[in-house]
């Protein structure tokens, strides 16, 4: 098995990638159901898995891993007068900002309030910083690629679900930066400063 083959595997079973670190992406995204949801009762009545904070769920179901990677960025074909590629029917993740719907689906997750509910993108870079398999991190991705320098309450803003937005800061970088552009970009930029 390859590290980064490896890295994936830890990281989808990381419960710590959560408010509560109750809450692995692997929980909605099980390989034995073909990396989608694993409970039928829940497939079969609401559909969308509850979250890192009890009694909250999703808004759909769990996208399947295995097919997911190779949709490609969505696009208008003319001749049959369709739309194609993107992720997702509600076209939540077009593919346009990165290239690939999969990589931009993927940063949805961990920071919507019903699903993994942490406060912000850089709560992930948090974890992954004292995961126990930060090396293998480094690794994959380079020497001292997680060496951030947080503030000192990184621990306590990651560990409130919408905790940005508490602590002055927004929950949504994009929908800050949509309305105030400069103000939106500090408030992502200011929770980890690269060193």
């Amino acid at each position: 098995m390859r590290a980064n083959q490896l890295l994936g595997k830890l990281m989808n079973f990381d419960e710590n990638i959560s408010p509560f670190k109750n809450r692995a992406c692997g929980f909605c995204h099980m390989p034995y159901a073909g990396f989608s949801g694993p409970i039928p009762s829940v497939n079969l009545t609401m559909i969308a898995y509850p979250g890192s904070v009890d009694f909250r769920a999703g808004k759909r179901t769990a996208q399947r891993y295995t097919y997911a990677p190779n949709f490609p960025v969505l696009n208008y074909n003319k001749t049959q007068a369709a739309f194609f590629g993107g992720n997702f029917w509600d076209s939540r993740a077009t593919g346009y900002l990165l290239g690939s719907p999969d990589a931009e689906q993927a940063q949805h997750p961990p920071v919507d309030t019903q699903e993994h509910a942490l406060s912000d993108t850089a709560c992930i870079a948090f974890r992954l910083s004292t995961a126990a398999y930060r090396p293998l991190f480094e690794t994959v991705w380079g020497a001292g690629s997680l060496n951030i320098n947080f503030p000192a309450n990184t621990e306590q803003i990651c560990d409130t679900p919408g905790g940005a937005l508490i602590f002055g800061g927004s929950a949504h970088a994009n929908s800050a930066k949509s309305r105030r552009p400069h103000q939106g970009k500090q408030c992502f930029r200011s929770l980890g400063e690269f060193h």
